[in-house]
């Protein structure tokens, strides 16, 4: 019974430190730099659907300043 014991407290000992890895709380996102964000007059956004196809449906076009300028600091 003891051997079932460790052996039962090793493995979830091994699950929960295999859950508070390094690697699974990484981020994967990337600042993307925008140059010259103060001249953009129209914006084409562009988005794909659940199969990652591009269509007119996932597209937008901003020309809105306010719209432009909050869409940028996102």
């Amino acid at each position: 019974m003891k051997i079932f014991k460790m052996f039962s407290m090793c493995i979830l000992m091994i699950i929960f430190l295999n859950a508070c890895s390094l690697e699974t709380t990484k981020t994967k996102s990337k600042i993307l730099e925008i140059p010259n964000e103060d001249e953009y007059t129209t914006l084409l956004v562009q988005g794909v659907d659940e199969d990652g196809v591009t269509s007119q449906s996932t597209s937008k076009v901003i020309t809105d300043i306010n719209e432009i300028q909050a869409f940028i600091e996102k």
